[in-house]
């Protein structure tokens, strides 16, 4: 699958760079989802990707745009709240 993450122009070290972060993305996904799960077992309601990105120990800029992704997938969805101007995100 072509994420897009290097270009055919690029030096090898980028493709292997791009091969590298293509793998992690499943790990982060589950991360991602294990951190909704507790919540919600916790009885929360929901989290902002700033807040994921805390509780899972990885910068708010590697979370982010796994929620879309993950949102269209079936596997979390929006909630109507907002909190500090962010998405509040839950588990489906």
């Amino acid at each position: 699958m072509y994420l897009g993450l290097s270009r055919n122009t690029d030096p090898i070290t980028s493709h292997d760079a791009a091969d590298e972060a293509t793998k992690k993305i499943p790990q982060l996904n589950k991360l991602i989802l294990d951190c909704l799960e507790s919540n919600k077992r916790a009885g929360g309601n929901g989290m902002t990707s700033k807040e994921i990105a805390e509780a899972v120990n990885r910068s708010h800029v590697a979370v982010s745009p796994r929620m879309k992704p993950l949102e269209q997938r079936g596997m979390v969805r929006r909630t109507e709240r907002h909190r500090d101007r962010s998405i509040v995100w839950q588990i489906v």
